[in-house]
Parts: C-alpha cells; sequence; structure tokens
C-alpha cells in the first residue's frame, strides 16, 4: 500500500488545535474553568537570536548545536549547548521552566512525553489562539524552542544514522513488514503490512523510536 510517509510523532487525543515547535507535535486541550490569567504577548519575547561567538561542536549533531546556540536567548541555553551535551539535568530544568511559564500564562502543563511532544490545557476561558502564542512565546523564553528537539534527537539517533533505513529496518525487526523491505521503500510511501491494523502501531513506534532508546512501547501507539 503507497501513502505519504508520516511525520514522525505520538498521536495526540482530545486535541483541539495542534502546533508544531521545533519539530515537536504540541496538543492542546479545553479544561474547567479556571482565574483568568494575563496571556503573555508572544510578540514581546525575544527572537532575533545570539550575535556572539559560537563554540566549535564536535560530533555527529554538531550543526544543530550551533544552529540552536545561534537561536539561543538566554544565558540558560547557551550554557546547556556549549560542551555539545543536554544533560537530563538540564533537560529537567528546561521542562520546569517550560511549565512555570505556561502556568503564569492559565495553561496546564505536566512534563514532556518520551518523544518530546506535550500536551497542555487551556484554563480560565483562555482560547486556542491565545494558548498557541502563549506556548510559542514560553517555548523561546524557557528554550524548549532550543533545546527541547536537539535532547531528543539526540538521545533518539545518537550517531544522527539515516532516518529512513532507521525506521524501515525497525518496522522488519518488529514484524511489521516482511524481510526485504528497504529504506527505499519507505521513501517512496509503500508500506506492504503483513497486518494492517498492528502495522499502522509499528509505524507510528519505529518513526518515533526506531532504535528503541527512548523506552516507547508499540502499545503506546495503540489505538
Amino acid at each position: 500500500m503507497a501513502r505519504a510517509v508520516p511525520s514522525r510523532g505520538r498521536k495526540a487525543l482530545a486535541v483541539i488545535a495542534v502546533v508544531v515547535l521545533g519539530g515537536m507535535l504540541v496538543a492542546c486541550a479545553s479544561g474547567d474553568p479556571a482565574p483568568a490569567a494575563q496571556v503573555p504577548d508572544a510578540e514581546a519575547s525575544p527572537v532575533s537570536g545570539y550575535d556572539g561567538p559560537v563554540p566549535e561542536f564536535s560530533g555527529p549533531w554538531a550543526d544543530e548545536f550551533a544552529s540552536s546556540y545561534r537561536k539561543s536567548t538566554s544565558d540558560f541555553e547557551r550554557a546547556a549547548l556549549e560542551d555539545g551535551e543536554i544533560s537530563d539535568a538540564e533537560y529537567v530544568e528546561l521542562q520546569e521552566r517550560f511549565r512555570t511559564c505556561l502556568a503564569e500564562g492559565n495553561i496546564a502543563f505536566t512534563e514532556f512525553n518520551p518523544d518530546g511532544s506535550f500536551q497542555y490545557q487551556l484554563l480560565g476561558g483562555t482560547s486556542p489562539d491565545e494558548g498557541n502564542e502563549v506556548v510559542t512565546a514560553c517555548a523561546v523564553s524557557s528554550g524548549q524552542r532550543t533545546l527541547g528537539f536537539l535532547y531528543v534527537e539526540a538521545h533518539r539517533n545518537p550517531q544522527k544514522l539515516v532516518e529512513a533505513e532507521l525506521i524501515a529496518a525497525c518496522l522488519v525487526e518488529q514484524g511489521a513488514v516482511e524481510k526485504g523491505y528497504t529504506a527505499d521503500d519507505y521513501m517512496r510511501g509503500s508500506f506492504p503490512f503483513v497486518d494492517e491494523e498492528k502495522g499502522e502501531e509499528l509505524l507510528d513506534y519505529c518513526s518515533a523510536d526506531p532504535l528503541g532508546l527512548l523506552g516507547m512501547k508499540a502499545s503506546d501507539f495503540a489505538e
């Protein structure tokens, strides 16, 4: 069966609006009424980035680290990036900064999913458009825009191997397709699943965590 090559990411539930920040799937859902809070102005968030010297990064993700460093707007981001590795502790701090910023905009957020996607809940009559503005502004001010996606990708595919080859190999290993299935088949959008329903779930899984390094399970993607 031929179809469009799927984008990576976990399926979102109870979605009202979906936006993508730095390659991450983001879903928002309406919540119970809560006292309204002032919504931060997304236009007021600094987005010009950093124009100072950039460290000479090395390794498979060097270009992405350099790009994120140039896009950074805070000392926190640059300190997390400068050694060429975003630590677990720095990722936890990023998550807390993001949570605090969203709370100030009347949005509830718990934590990032293993694949870097996340859901948030609009509170107190906040509209989806207002919510998107707050999330976008907080992604910049907290460092999520520069650090979040890079942390996940560097853990998910440390050597930055070819995505199509990883996903094709994962589909074969998981029994979603027969042996002999290749990256070229994947890029053509050809998915001759052994079992159509399970194949769809395994495609989502292999797209999100092809090497199994994020600790995800195929059952996470079951309908």
